[in-house]
């Protein structure tokens, strides 16, 4: 497809558009890149930058304000009283830039690819070369995982395979050491973990690490902290 060598998780975007932007200005004379398309690359690239760093911390934020919610709503009378979640975006926001990133980042380097000139070294410095599937690097993975506070003592969990089989959950009461929780292969899953004391809500904290043929791959995700309930 016309569109293979840039990409389609927004994750991977910030790296792309990185490497991209450093390295335009390399070959701004031989493709006859103006100024105006040289700060453009920079302009979108701290845009995608700070944006999907954005997605990623209101994403969280949310977790945090449904966890609130579910404190609130189904923990029995008498339960600790939690602190409200403070909702905002990360500090010193970019330039905006114009609609329409990928078009004029994918128009560029069609220019590029049409003259005489080009070189695939170039392309390849630059990213907007098609390359072989590449095996998965699971030794770079790193675990994530949301959580849904369910009735019964159960947790709802929601997760990305990343290309693996299914991802390994580990927990533990507060002040606790780490316990195997179980194994899930499909997203969502529903666990079940027993308070310490028979029927009263707990505070807890999960966490979890890929899995191939039931190996453990890459690396933990961050500390979740959540709660069982009744």
């Amino acid at each position: 497809m016309a569109e293979d060598w840039y990409p389609r998780k927004i994750e991977l975007l910030p790296e792309w558009h990185t490497n991209y932007a450093l390295h335009l200005p390399t070959v701004q004379n031989k493709y006859g890149i103006t100024n105006q398309q040289i700060q453009d690359a920079a302009d979108d690239r701290d845009w995608i930058i700070y944006w999907v760093n954005a997605l990623t911390s209101i994403e969280q934020q949310l977790d945090q304000l449904e966890q609130f919610f579910e404190q609130i709503w189904k923990f029995p009378k008498g339960a600790a009283q939690p602190l409200v979640p403070v909702i905002a975006l990360p500090l010193n926001p970019p330039t905006e830039v114009l609609v329409g990133v990928r078009f004029r980042t994918r128009e560029i380097a069609k220019f590029i690819k049409g003259n005489p000139n080009y070189s695939k070294a170039d392309g390849e410095l630059l990213g907007i070369v098609t390359s072989l599937a590449q095996p998965p690097n699971f030794g770079q993975i790193i675990a994530d995982f949301k959580v849904r506070i369910m009735p019964d003592f159960d947790l709802e969990i929601f997760y990305n395979k990343q290309g693996t089989d299914g991802i390994r959950l580990e927990f533990r009461y507060k002040g606790g050491a780490w316990q195997y929780l179980t194994t899930l292969v499909s997203s969502p899953g529903v666990v079940h973990i027993n308070p310490q004391t028979a029927g009263v809500a707990e505070q807890l904290e999960l966490r979890g690490i890929m899995v191939v043929k039931n190996e453990p791959v890459g690396n933990y995700s961050d500390t979740k902290t959540t709660f069982i309930a009744p």
